[in-house]
């Protein structure tokens, strides 16, 4: 219809109907199906003729949602042999938070789906999630699919910074952060001249411990960062001595035991 912006994105998606040939999303962020500007993303067989309808249209929640504004592949999210496919509904309200934005998960099958098996929400209001998803197939594991969610407006470290979360099909038929959500330990500046901060979001009440090791495993330092907080490695051991040039690697262990990601930190005088 007028106005759709049908092919405001458009993905490659493999043979996501098992029908021999490769197939094509399109999305059309300003589809009015499920409300205005909720937004459809189409799917088109490969095999059937040009001018052929779509076998299926995945519609928005919500008006102004704009699902469709980014489309991708995602590989075989959910095992059952077809790769699956992946919408973004960038300004999709999530609960209370208006335009947290949202991605939506689809099987591929012979008869694809329009209602999504997982989904993927904005953290806070204003995020943004989904105005950027990518096929991230082998992230985790070797050919298990995997999709890649931007948020440019998440506020996590800072206003606007900006995040992308990586996103799988656990064990339930929805992709939620884990509750509650331990989030990354961050590092700035970096590469550093002497100083260190490192903050810690939060997502599990109490004080994480941080250690800094060197390159051959020796720990250096140790710190203790609070919930939502920061904490300044001065950039000395713990005899006081300032470290020597190198890469330091930085892990931590939340209070209830989960262990974060490591963060390298590359020191330079």
């Amino acid at each position: 219809a007028r106005d759709d912006w049908f092919g405001n994105s458009v993905a490659a998606v493999g043979d996501v109907d098992g029908g021999g040939r490769p197939d094509v999303l399109v999305g059309a962020p300003y589809n009015d199906r499920g409300g205005s500007a909720a937004g459809a993303a189409y799917l088109f067989r490969g095999e059937d003729p040009p001018g052929s309808a779509p076998v299926a249209i995945y519609v928005g929640e919500t008006a102004n949602a704009q699902l469709g504004w980014t489309v991708s592949g995602t590989g075989d999210v959910d095992g059952d042999g077809h790769p699956d496919v992946i919408a973004g509904a960038r300004l999709q309200p999530v609960g209370a938070l208006s335009a947290a934005g949202r991605a939506y998960f689809y099987s591929g099958g012979a008869a694809p789906s329009a209602t999504p098996i997982a989904t993927v929400d904005g953290h806070a209001a204003d995020d943004w999630l989904g105005n950027a998803v990518s096929d991230a197939t082998g992230w985790y594991l070797k050919g298990v699919g995997t999709a890649l969610v931007g948020a440019p407006y998440d506020d996590t470290y800072a206003a606007n910074a900006g995040a992308a979360d990586i996103a799988g099909l656990a064990s339930t038929a929805s992709v939620p952060a884990p509750a509650p959500a331990v989030r990354a330990l961050a590092a700035w500046p970096n590469p550093a001249h002497g100083e260190v901060r490192l903050a810690w979001p939060g997502g599990a009440p109490g004080t994480l411990r941080a250690t800094v090791r060197d390159v051959a495993g020796r720990r250096v330092r140790s710190l203790d960062v609070p919930e939502g907080g920061v904490a300044l490695w001065d950039g000395r051991d713990e005899t006081g001595l300032p470290v020597r040039p190198g890469m330091y690697l930085v892990s931590a262990v939340a209070p209830d035991g989960r262990v974060l990601p490591a963060v390298r930190v590359l020191m330079v005088r």
